[in-house]
């Protein structure tokens, strides 16, 4: 596995190339030392203050992910409190309710015919697995409880239970937790030319504010995929959902695209109406498969430099 100096000394130098080649339009860095900027913030860290920097799990580790890339220390952890901790509670709802990772316990409340207590909900080898929590409920819920329950076995009353996960998460930050991961795997694959396109800039606007709601829907959900699905797609098809496809797990991630790419807002109409049941542009999307990457690859960088050296411009990749 690469050490965090290598990392930073990798990605400092093709910043710098391509600073100098003005692919960034105006000087983005002091004129001398190694400098790293953070893909979630752009602030450029130097070779002094590399402790500032963390290496930054995609997805999150509670989701599976693996070390991919480093980021500063304030971005990766504001994204664990107001994202991936509203991601994972939100994973464990759906785990519940597909009978998968039967070791996690859910909060829930359990309602008999209107007397409820609270405890947990979990799934084991015999089934549903409810479990009440003493300090939680007072002896009298728990007399009540037990009586509609009695009630209903003895056929005194028509079975009225009901089961409620309790689990607190916010569906919108839980998304964004998606889209970042999505973010920063797209980093890793392109480098630095593609993650601070200006078409990206509400992604990382709303990073920077997360205590209001401002990113549109770019995320799809597909519970019954496996967990440990990745992989990335530039689409070409159909027309209005070309864009930079980041599968994760149950998660879909559609990104501004490479070429005459779209806006996120753009983007988001266009999933709305592509998931509508019914809609004709509900079709299989098509296009190049990008390399999942392990580390920084650079790739689009990588290219973009080598055109410049051969005198043949900065065009677009024809992706």
């Amino acid at each position: 596995m690469a050490s965090s100096g290598r990392w930073f000394s990798e990605g400092a130098l093709i910043f710098r190339r391509m600073d100098l080649a003005g692919l960034f339009g105006a000087t983005q860095l002091p004129e001398d030392g190694e400098y790293y900027p953070c893909p979630s913030c752009k602030t450029a860290y130097s070779r002094d203050e590399i402790a500032e920097l963390t290496r930054e799990d995609v997805p999150p580790k509670s989701q599976g992910g693996k070390v991919m890339l480093l980021t500063c220390a304030s971005c990766n952890h504001a994204a664990g409190k107001y994202f991936d901790a509203h991601a994972a509670r939100r994973s464990v709802i759906h785990n519940l309710a597909m009978g998968r990772d039967p070791r996690r316990e859910v909060r829930a409340e359990f309602d008999a015919g209107g007397a409820v207590i609270r405890g947990y909900v979990s799934h084991g080898p015999q089934g549903v697995i409810m479990r009440g929590v003493p300090d939680q409920n007072s002896n009298e819920q728990v007399a009540a409880h037990v009586r509609e329950l009695d009630q209903m076995w003895d056929g005194g009353s028509d079975p009225v239970f009901t089961v409620k996960a309790t689990e607190k998460f916010v569906a919108w930050r839980a998304a964004v937790s998606w889209v970042r991961a999505a973010y920063l795997a797209s980093f890793a694959a392109l480098g630095w030319s593609y993650a601070f396109r200006p078409e990206l800039d509400p992604v990382r606007h709303q990073l920077m504010n997360p205590d209001s709601e401002s990113l549109p829907r770019l995320a799809l959900i597909d519970l019954n995929a496996p967990s440990e699905r990745r992989g990335m797609l530039l689409v070409k098809t159909p027309e209005e959902l070309r864009s930079l496809l980041v599968v994760i797990g149950h998660y879909s991630i559609l990104l501004p695209g490479v070429t005459d790419p779209l806006s996120c807002q753009e983007l988001s109409d266009a999933i709305s109406q592509w998931s509508r049941p019914g809609s004709p542009a509900n079709a299989t999307l098509k296009g190049d498969t990008v390399p999942w990457p392990t580390q920084p690859e650079y790739a689009m960088d990588e290219w973009l430099l080598d055109l410049l050296n051969r005198g043949e411009g900065s065009q677009e990749p024809d992706c």
